[in-house]
């Protein structure tokens, strides 16, 4: 049996096969990891995980300014989110997760326009926010009795600094300072 990650992948190149020569489509491989034990519908799992590669599909686009094909592959990525979700036909997991994604888009806003404000604690909490919320909506709504915090752990120790483009608004030496204290505060 294929992991989620090999799904997606599959469900990805065809969605793109029209496309020439797409660019390189990041998929979290940390989050993929940790969806993949869960007993919980595979189309649950394909959406937040879609969901979450177009998030960080058009955060490569706006941090690295990539051309306008990235922007309509985002698009397409987005749209087979859509696609996954309409399949599950589960109202409270479509309320759950657009209200992660309006959240998770606050908080990189708030990164992008007030970094240079917000204390590097209060940063910490927020990548955790980022890099987890879709993930504890899909435990919310398929296993509220599974305690989240280990799962979650276990997303945050598998993730690496590389994954989080919207870092790119701090320096090197600052960004993974940031992660180290994201790992030490959430994975011990």
């Amino acid at each position: 049996m294929s992991n989620t990650y090999q799904l997606l992948e599959q469900q990805i190149n065809q969605r793109l096969d029209r496309i020439e020569q797409p660019q390189v489509i990041h998929i979290n491989h940390a989050l993929s990891h940790v969806l993949d034990p869960l007993h919980i519908p595979i189309q649950a799992k394909l959406a937040c995980l879609s969901i979450d590669t177009s998030l960080k599909h058009l955060d490569e686009v706006s941090y690295h300014g990539i051309e306008r094909d990235g922007i309509l592959i985002g698009d397409l990525l987005s749209a087979h989110y859509y696609t996954l979700l309409s399949e599950l036909d589960n109202t409270e997991f479509q309320l759950k997760m657009s209200q992660a994604i309006v959240k998770i888009n606050e908080l990189k806003s708030s990164l992008q326009h007030q970094a240079d404000y917000i204390p590097q604690s209060q940063v910490v909490e927020i990548i955790y926010q980022i890099e987890t919320l879709l993930l504890q909506q899909v435990l919310d709504v398929y296993q509220p009795d599974k305690m989240a915090g280990a799962i979650t752990a276990t997303l945050i120790k598998e993730l690496q600094v590389t994954d989080l483009s919207y870092l790119t608004l701090f320096d090197s030496e600052t960004s993974d300072i940031l992660f180290r204290q994201l790992q030490e505060k959430y994975t011990n």
